[in-house]
């Protein structure tokens, strides 16, 4: 059974002029000076800016998610130095297994999930 409904919506508009932040920035925007261009510079760099260590490092952490202390522990028995997160994950990796590189969650009747 449907029932006629009805929604009310009210707009309220704020005068620029009671915002005049917002005021100022419509305005910079519209400004254009003499000898400014639009157009995006591009500068090539001929040689690194950043050291390769560095750059794999970076990655390396960005790689790293909640599944990679699992898999470590699964496939080398690494876990972290504190005893406390050690325990967690021994507890979370009963849960898993590793088949041909892939982390898979064990059901309760057996298929990998």
């Amino acid at each position: 059974m449907m029932r006629n409904m009805k929604r009310c919506w009210q707009i309220s508009h704020i005068p620029r002029e009671d915002n005049k932040k917002a005021d100022a920035l419509s305005k910079l925007a519209a400004v254009q000076y003499e000898g400014l261009t639009k157009g995006v510079l591009i500068e090539e760099l001929n040689e690194r800016s950043v050291d390769t260590v560095e750059v794999n490092a970076i990655i390396e952490e960005a790689i790293r998610t909640w599944i990679t202390p699992i898999q470590e522990y699964i496939e080398h028995e690494i876990l972290p130095e504190d005893a406390a997160k050690a325990r967690t994950i021994r507890e979370i990796a009963r849960n898993y297994t590793m088949e041909e590189g892939i982390l898979y969650r064990k059901s309760y009747l057996g298929p990998l999930l």
